[in-house]
């Protein structure tokens, strides 16, 4: 069974769904972030937005990772921008 909650300081916009032992943010309607609970590997799927960044740091701050901002964030995971 799946476990669902809102990200404190999100205003219920970003998600989260953990179910078989891996954690997916969504901000919005979109999965932006996948971490797996068993070897607590991080996804991201890329920079959307300002809010989708405060999104992600409430993701990373639960789960307590380090918050960053867009350019640590895009060097981190090696991204690029969607808009």
């Amino acid at each position: 069974m799946a476990k669902v909650f809102g990200l404190q300081g999100t205003n219920n916009k970003a998600v989260v769904t953990e179910r078989e032992g891996v954690s997916t943010l969504t901000s919005y309607f979109t999965d932006v972030a996948r971490l797996d609970l068993i070897t607590n590997k991080l996804e991201v799927n890329g920079y959307y937005s300002a809010t989708t960044m405060v999104h992600l740091n409430a993701f990373f701050d639960f789960y307590g990772f380090k918050k960053m901002n867009k350019q640590e964030l895009i060097r981190e995971f090696n991204l690029t921008t969607n808009i």
